[in-house]
């Protein structure tokens, strides 16, 4: 099982290649990726698909943006949604399965100034984070789809 810590400094180094990706172009991004691994530039690929799930307030419409989840993330946001569907009636375990997703969409979300600190800080509201993560679940269903798709035309 991989740690709070292990994963962070995951994040940490995803973001550290990212930003120097993002300041090259041509010859110096071939350079780069000569010098990633197939696991980094996979890990990279999260960050470049981004979703975007769309709310409306009476200043207009903006857009909260999230990062592919990973399988385990999957997997885990089915657990905590099965979790929360077997929550009625039980605070304590409908909590539980919120503090999980707000976790999960800390580690998804993309949006500056929408840190995991703010996901776990308890200012969000639940619809919120469930329209987040459902979005983001299906997105990222429909991009495993997409890839299925390409691979079965050739």
């Amino acid at each position: 099982m991989v740690t709070a810590e292990q994963r962070m400094r995951e994040i940490a180094h995803r973001q550290e290649v990212d930003a120097m990706a993002a300041k090259l172009e041509g010859d110096k991004k071939s350079a780069v990726a000569s010098n990633l691994t197939v696991r980094d530039r996979l890990m990279r690929r999260l960050n470049q698909v981004r979703i975007a799930t769309p709310f409306h307030d009476d200043l207009g419409d903006f857009n909260i943006e999230t990062r592919l989840m990973t399988s385990s993330e999957r997997e885990r946001f089915m657990q905590l949604n099965q979790m929360l569907a077997e929550a009625r009636g039980n605070p304590e375990k409908y909590g539980d399965a919120m503090k999980g997703l707000k976790s999960l969409v800390g580690n998804l979300c993309l949006t500056e100034g929408l840190g995991k600190r703010y996901w776990e800080s308890g200012e969000p509201s639940d619809d919120v984070v469930l329209t987040v993560m459902l979005n983001t679940f299906n997105a990222a269903g429909q991009v495993v789809l997409e890839g299925l798709e390409s691979f079965r035309k050739k």
